[in-house]
């Protein structure tokens, strides 16, 4: 049983506009909260207008419109780019847990793209944002650094997910440094999101674009095609599937498991692995998986299910998704899925909504972090 109980709101919201007046909105929503605004927009310069230069000729080549939303809000806080916690930002490590099933793998005939978003309430945006930018294809996602995305589902019906691929990498002593200059995965994400339309155009995206973070993606179209996207120090693989072919389902969690990438990643987190055996087994015992099982196996505590309580450890689970693509929905549940609700959100859907979000705190059995 959870030792205490953290209660808090997550945010849908919906941004719409040329890109500079979204990022001139969101400065304004945070006006009024001064530890918000502290942690966003420093008072010192994070990063050198050198690396900054760097990182806009990436984002003027893939995704031009995300330079006029950041300088709108750089604006609207009258503080400069240089002082942006999103330039400088390296320390989110989410853990995060991921499958997909193709349409002839669920009872209901569709495909679904579903994952449990790993990390802590203590640093996540806790947003759910509809964004409709002038020239991006429309999407519905969950942002990080207000501009980033961890995943989403775009008005094409492409639906992306993410995990983290082996030991954490960013500029901290307790993690891998970078092996290349590069973008970090949310910014890939968001730039998947406004500018592919299936699967095959984010696997020419991410082949090219330079990014510097670990990652394991899952993408999937309406169309019945879905991958198994890995980057590691810049090599970049993929493995896909479509509605041709035998093998049915993709599972990725918090270790390499392409064969072209997994010389890279000897050694893996127990818990991990815990995770990706678990998901193995309920897709490879059951010849058919409905949505309803898919939500079972997301919000069963570990480590019979995916969902974790380890918040303090920066390993809780802060929401989870079920992303149709054929549908424009996603089925959420803010929180863990064994203390709250679930909802059905459409990327039609407009309306601004504050959802009561409950977490319980644990700390994490003996042995989940070992390295085998």
């Amino acid at each position: 049983m959870a030792n205490n109980i953290v209660k808090k709101k997550f945010m849908h919201i919906n941004l719409s506009g040329d890109p500079r007046e979204v990022g001139i909105i969101q400065g304004n929503l945070i006006k009024k909260y001064p530890d918000t605004i502290r942690f966003f927009a420093s008072k010192r310069k994070l990063i050198s207008l050198k690396d900054i230069r760097h990182i806009n000729e990436i984002y003027e080549e893939f995704c031009p419109e995300l330079i006029e939303e950041i300088n709108g809000f750089s604006e609207s806080l009258g503080v400069p780019m240089q002082n942006l916690r999103y330039y400088d930002y390296t320390l989110l490590t989410p853990r995060c847990s991921q499958f997909a099933i193709l349409s002839s793998k669920s009872v209901e005939q569709k495909i679904f793209v579903a994952r449990n978003y790993d990390f802590s309430y203590r640093l996540d945006d806790m947003r759910l944002c509809k964004t409709s930018i002038k020239n991006n294809y429309a999407h519905l996602g969950f942002s990080t650094l207000l501009f980033g995305r961890i995943d989403g589902i775009n008005e094409k019906g492409l639906a992306i997910t993410m995990s983290s691929a082996g030991f954490p990498v960013g500029n901290f002593p307790s993690m891998r440094p970078p092996k290349i200059k590069g973008l970090q995965f949310w910014a890939v994400i968001r730039t998947i999101l406004d500018k592919c339309k299936n699967v095959d155009d984010s696997l020419k995206l991410v082949e090219k674009i330079p990014m510097a973070y670990n990652a394991n993606f899952i993408v999937a179209d309406e169309s019945g095609s879905m991958a198994l996207i890995e980057t590691y120090d810049g090599v970049f693989g993929y493995k896909k599937i479509d509605s041709f072919d035998k093998e049915n389902y993709l599972i990725a969690t918090n270790h390499v498991v392409l064969p072209k990438l997994i010389y890279n990643d000897s050694k893996k987190m127990h818990n991990s692995k815990v995770r990706f055996d678990l998901v193995k087994s309920n897709l490879e015992n059951n010849k058919l998986i409905s949505k309803d099982k898919i939500k079972q196996i997301l919000s069963d505590p570990y480590p019979n299910g995916l969902s974790c309580h380890f918040y303090t450890e920066f390993f809780g689970t802060m929401n989870s998704a079920i992303y149709v693509p054929a549908d424009r929905i996603v089925d959420i549940c803010f929180g863990p899925g064994d203390y709250n609700p679930w909802y059905s959100i459409s990327l039609n859907d407009n309306v601004d909504k504050e959802y009561d979000v409950v977490f319980p705190k644990e700390r994490s059995p003996t042995g989940f972090w070992n390295l085998e």
